[in-house]
C-alpha cells in the first residue's frame, strides 16, 4: 500500500523545500515579534498566588494561549499596591527567561524497528485492543475523486465540527483533493467491508529524512456519537496507518501538531502511543520567569514544558511537606518520552527517595532526561547514587 500515488523528486531537493517552507514561517513569527507597538501590558494576579503580581507583555491574540499553558486562564483577582513579587510573562526573549512553545510535535520512530517493537510501546490498554481487533479492520486508500469529494462532506468535515463545535477549521476542499490524490493519501477504514471511518495525511522530507504526517480523522455520525465506538477505531486506524508506513519505508510517524498542555490535551493522550516529544516546526514562544520563593509551588501545581534550543524540558516543581509517594502519584502520567532533562523545583533540597521517585518515571525509557534539582535554599545533600553539584542555588542531579 502505498503512500502517494505519484513519484517523489529527490530527498535532497524535498527536504531543501520542507527548510524553505520552515523558515517562511519562522519568518513570520519574528515579523509578529517585531511588531512592538502592537503589543499590550497587562498586570494581574491570581487567587492561588495571592502575594504575586503577573505582568504579561505581548499580542493580545497570543495572550489566551499563553494563560492557558500556564494554569491562570481563570482566577483573576484585584491588585494590592502591598504586593511585592513579580512574575513576567513576556513575548519577546528575555535572558533568564524559559522559552515556553505553543505547539509541540509527537513523532513515533520507524526507522529500523518492527511493528512489533513499534506496538510494544503503546500502553497497555491500546497493545490488547490492537491484538484482539486489528484483524478485522482494513485501510483503503480512495483515489476516486467522487469517492474524495463524499467522505470530506460526510465524515472529514462533520466530525471537525462535532469535535470543536460550528467554528472548527475544515480543510478546504481543493486541499483535501490535492492532498488525497497528489501529496499524501486518503485512507478509508472498513471493519468486514463497512465503512466506519477515513483519515487523511501527507508526507514531507525534513533533513533528508521521511516523514508520514496522519493530518486529520474523520467519522460518521453513527460513529463519532458512540465514544467508545470512536475511541477503538481510530486508536486501530492509527495502528494501521503506521503499519503502511512502515512497510513503505518511512522513517517517523508524525502524529501531528498539539497546544503544549503537560496533563489535559491531545499531546497527553499521544503519548500513549509511546511517541517522543518533538519541538520541530513550532516558532511562537512566550517566555516566563518566577520569582524562585513560587517556584516550587506553581510547578507542582502546573508543570510546564520548555524548550532549550530544539531540546523539549519538563519543569516540575516538589514543595516542602510533599512525600515522595505523593510526588511519584503527581507525576506518573507525565512520563513523556523525548524529554532532554526534567527539572525539578524544591523549596529545600530533596531526599534521595524524592529523587529516585522523579527518576522512576522515567526509568523505561532507553534515553532517559537528565533530572537537575534547583533548590530555594543551600543545604547541599550528597548520594552514593546521585552527584550534586552546587552552582549557587542551584543543585545538578545526573543520572549514573
Amino acid at each position: 500500500m502505498k503512500f502517494s500515488n505519484k513519484p517523489h523528486a529527490s530527498i535532497v531537493g524535498l527536504s531543501i523545500i520542507y527548510a524553505l517552507k520552515a523558515k517562511k514561517r519562522q519568518f513570520k513569527a519574528l515579523v509578529q515579534l517585531a511588531c512592538i507597538w502592537s503589543y499590550r501590558l497587562i498586570a494581574f494576579t491570581h487567587s492561588k498566588f495571592s502575594q504575586t503580581k503577573f505582568y504579561y507583555f505581548g499580542l493580545k491574540a497570543h495572550r489566551d494561549i499563553a494563560f492557558r499553558l500556564l494554569g491562570l486562564d481563570s482566577g483573576h483577582v484585584v491588585l494590592e499596591s502591598s504586593i511585592k513579587q513579580r512574575a513576567f510573562i513576556s513575548q519577546i526573549p528575555i535572558p533568564g527567561l524559559i522559552c515556553i512553545p505553543h505547539y509541540l510535535t509527537s513523532l513515533i520512530p520507524l526507522k529500523n524497528r518492527s511493528l512489533e517493537e513499534v506496538l510494544i510501546d503503546f500502553d497497555k490498554g491500546k497493545r490488547k485492543l490492537v491484538n484482539k481487533e486489528a484483524s478485522c479492520f482494513s485501510l483503503k486508500q480512495v483515489t476516486d475523486i467522487n469517492d474524495v469529494a463524499r467522505l470530506n462532506q460526510e465524515m472529514l468535515m462533520p466530525y471537525a465540527s462535532h469535535r470543536h463545535g460550528k467554528g472548527a477549521y475544515q480543510l478546504p476542499g481543493k486541499l483535501v483533493m490535492k492532498m488525497a490524490l497528489n501529496h499524501g493519501a486518503l485512507y478509508l477504514l472498513l471493519e468486514n467491508e463497512r465503512e466506519v471511518g477515513c483519515v487523511i495525511g501527507c508526507d514531507f522530507f525534513c533533513n533528508n529524512e521521511h516523514y508520514w504526517n496522519s493530518n486529520r480523522e474523520g467519522f460518521p455520525s453513527f460513529i463519532f456519537d458512540n465514544i467508545p465506538s470512536r475511541t477503538k477505531k481510530s486508536i486501530i486506524m492509527i495502528y494501521l496507518e503506521i503499519e503502511s508506513a512502515l512497510n513503505n519505508g518511512y522513517d517517523y510517524y508524525d502524529l501531528g501538531h498539539s497546544q503544549a498542555f503537560t496533563e489535559t490535551g491531545a499531546l497527553h493522550h499521544k503519548r500513549t502511543y509511546g511517541a517522543k516529544l518533538n519541538a520541530r516546526g513550532d516558532y511562537n514562544y512566550f517566555y516566563f520567569r518566577l520569582p524562585k520563593q513560587m517556584a516550587a509551588k506553581f510547578y507542582w501545581g502546573k508543570p510546564v514544558f520548555a524548550v532549550e534550543g530544539k531540546a523539549v524540558v519538563l519543569h516540575l516543581g516538589l514543595p516542602d511537606g510533599v512525600s515522595a509517594d505523593e510526588v511519584a502519584e503527581r507525576y506518573r502520567l507525565l512520563n513523556y518520552d523525548g524529554l532532554n532533562k526534567v527539572y525539578l523545583h524544591c523549596d529545600s533540597a530533596p531526599s534521595n527517595a524524592h529523587t529516585e521517585a522523579v527518576v522512576k518515571i522515567y526509568s523505561h525509557q532507553k534515553s532517559p532526561p537528565a533530572l537537575k534539582v534547583y533548590v530555594l535554599t543551600l543545604t547541599i545533600s550528597l548520594s552514593a547514587r546521585y552527584a550534586y553539584i552546587t552552582q549557587g542555588l542551584f543543585l545538578e542531579a545526573l543520572y549514573i
